[in-house]
């Protein structure tokens, strides 16, 4: 349980700036699936067609469908930040009209 003195002494801004460095890394990763796609998987496709340059263009399509996922679980972490900074504002909103009352 928190106390009062913590919640009115909590830093819910300091939530939604983790929101925002965890925003900034899932574009990151989404940016860097696109390049190894563009730039990795579709040249090597389009130029490498015997059996391993198929492998090789495969490893870069298997990397960036992992930076995607990465992009997704990158989002959820920041949606719960986003989350725990909504949920303090209200709570410290509520206290100290409490407080008022």
């Amino acid at each position: 349980m928190v106390t009062y003195a913590e919640l009115i002494s909590a830093h819910p801004q300091k939530w939604k700036d983790a929101a925002d460095d965890w925003a900034a890394l899932a574009k990151y990763a989404l940016n860097a699936a696109n390049d190894v796609r563009e730039q990795g998987a579709k040249p090597l496709a389009d130029n490498w067609a015997d059996e391993v340059g198929t492998a090789a263009a495969g490893d870069f399509v298997k990397l960036a469908d992992q930076l995607e996922s990465a992009y997704d679980l990158l989002l959820s972490v920041k949606m719960v930040m986003e989350g725990m900074h909504s949920s303090l504002e209200t709570a410290m909103s509520t206290a100290c009209q409490i407080t008022d009352l």
